[in-house]
């Protein structure tokens, strides 16, 4: 985790101000080694008026004289924030205690296979208390 934090500290020291981190694509190319530092080197690949992206490569000293090693490539998205779409499903407001639900061999046939389908085998191998609050909805089995 920590070349992953300083990877994304890097590109958002270079990113202007007002954007917030919106996606990281993170490569782990060689192992590093503890005792040697890591040079990051950020580079802009865009600077637009909502949108920003940066490359960020880490390097250590090699074995050899003058040797470099890569250690690590990133690709960091920034935006400036904006309000989300009005028209998405809104989430329940109330929750359900899920021992009152019904567990999954009282569930319909139809649940049930939706449920195997999306799962598989982890599911029925690991013996997990599976309990839904909205079946058709949650396994999209019924259209809105």
């Amino acid at each position: 985790g920590q070349l992953l934090g300083q990877a994304l500290m890097a590109a958002a020291m270079t990113a202007p101000s007002e954007r917030d981190v919106t996606a990281m694509q993170f490569m782990f190319l060689q192992s590093a080694t503890p005792e040697r530092p890591v040079d990051y080197e950020v580079t802009p690949l865009q600077d637009g008026k909502r949108f920003a992206s940066r490359h960020v490569r880490g390097t250590q000293a090699g074995d050899g004289p003058g040797q470099r090693r890569v250690v690590l490539d990133a690709q960091v998205s920034f935006a400036v924030p904006m309000e989300g779409p009005q028209h998405t499903t809104p989430t329940r407001a109330a929750l359900v205690d899920p021992r009152s639900l019904p567990p999954f061999e009282d569930l319909p046939a139809e649940t049930a296979e939706a449920v195997s389908r999306t799962l598989g085998y982890a599911f029925e191998s690991i013996g997990l208390d599976l309990r839904l609050a909205d079946p058709a909805q949650g396994l999209g089995l019924a259209s809105p």
